[in-house]
């Protein structure tokens, strides 16, 4: 819901173009790992995932477009695990 919001089709609403554009993805810095949120779950649902930490307090979420240079670079990044 909230990427739709942000998304709106309204575009004097918007200041983005598409939700569909976009992969959101949070981090696991215990395991060193990160996931790719499925879009289709509630809010409640990927918080409440096994993986998914909270750390100093924030959600942390990134929001990248789709199939970009910047995801490429996002996912290539080595990730060590936090002991």
């Amino acid at each position: 819901e909230c990427l739709e919001d942000m998304f709106s089709s309204d575009e004097e609403q918007s200041k983005y173009k598409s939700a569909n554009g976009m992969h959101v993805y949070f981090e696991n810095r215990l395991k060193g790992k990160i996931y790719k949120v499925d879009q289709s779950k509630t809010f409640a649902d990927i918080v409440s995932d096994e993986n998914f930490w909270i750390y100093n307090g924030y959600l942390t979420f990134y929001v990248i477009p789709k199939d970009s240079e910047a995801e490429k670079e996002f996912l290539s990044q080595i990730r060590k695990p936090i002991l």
